[in-house]
């Protein structure tokens, strides 16, 4: 039996790595599964090494068929991810959820 699911997410505008030609995973924006016996299974690594297929504005900040190193503030990223399975059953899956952090409150005064 397949099944498909669709999620989407928001995300604040942000570089996706720190160093474009580090092996070093924690310095990569990624997707992983983890399952409940904590194995990680990277399905991909590097959102940064994704290159873009179309763009909807004048190139300024984005081009075709170059990477996506960051996200832009004002910009729409779209990724579609296919993950199967083969040989396996029964096996279940969520989304889980971010990590918040929260900073403290600051008061800003506007001027007229």
């Amino acid at each position: 039996m397949e099944t498909t699911k669709e999620y989407t997410y928001a995300v604040v505008p942000q570089i996706l790595s720190r160093n474009f030609y580090s092996d070093n995973e924690s310095d990569y924006v990624g997707l992983f599964i983890q399952t409940p016996d904590n194995n990680q299974y990277y399905v991909v690594k590097a959102l940064s090494k994704i290159k873009a297929t179309s763009v909807d504005n004048d190139e300024r900040d984005q081009a075709v068929g170059e990477y996506i190193q960051r996200w832009y503030p004002g910009h729409t990223y779209i990724y579609t991810i296919t993950i199967s399975k083969k040989g396996i059953e029964s096996v279940t899956c969520t989304v889980a959820n971010w990590v918040e952090v929260k900073g403290e409150n600051i008061d800003i005064d506007l001027e007229s």
